[in-house]
This record gives structure tokens, C-alpha cells and sequence, in this order.
């Protein structure tokens, strides 16, 4: 796994128990290619602008592969239990 930016949350976005988070992922170009990211609160509006912009030219982004989700949750942590709910997973060229 290759971080290419720093953890980031997103201003005036909190959660409590139950709440849902929509995220949206664009991935662009090769060498260098582009990953920009929002989140919001599930029934809120979508944000106008990207809250992450990551530009890099590893290699492993340059090169065809698959897409998928990973969940990460840190050992320190101190909320339990966590559960995920995945109620739609799409990909799809962007629109040009």
C-alpha cells in the first residue's frame, strides 16, 4: 500500500452512532495520475469542491489493474463495534 497524502477530515463533518457517509473517488490521468476525494454526511448535500487532491507518478498507479475497497481501522481506535455497510459500489468512466 502507497499513501499519498496524509489522513484528512473534512471541516464541520462529525458523526455519531448510525449515521452514514457518502464518499465519492475520481481517479485520473497516468504519469502523473490524479486522485481527488469528498465526503459528506448521507442526505446532505455534495460538496462543490474535492476535500483531497493527491498528484503522483508511482508507478503502480501508472500501470492497468482493479478496483476495490479497503477499510482501515487504527489499533488505537477507541470506538467499537465498527460495522461498514456498502449500500452501492460503482465504477464508471468520468464523464469527459
Amino acid at each position: 500500500m502507497t499513501t499519498l497524502k496524509p489522513e484528512v477530515t473534512p471541516s464541520g463533518l462529525s458523526f455519531a452512532a448510525g449515521n452514514a457517509v457518502t464518499v465519492r473517488f475520481q481517479v485520473t490521468g497516468t504519469a502523473p495520475t490524479t486522485v481527488r476525494v469528498k465526503a459528506w454526511k448521507a442526505g446532505t448535500s455534495e460538496p462543490a469542491s474535492w476535500q483531497l487532491t493527491a498528484t503522483d507518478s508511482y508507478p503502480d498507479l501508472q500501470a492497468p489493474g482493479s478496483v476495490g475497497l479497503q477499510t482501515y481501522l487504527s489499533s488505537s481506535s477507541t470506538i467499537t463495534p465498527v460495522t461498514l455497510k456498502v449500500s452501492a459500489f460503482s465504477v464508471k468512466p468520468a464523464a469527459g
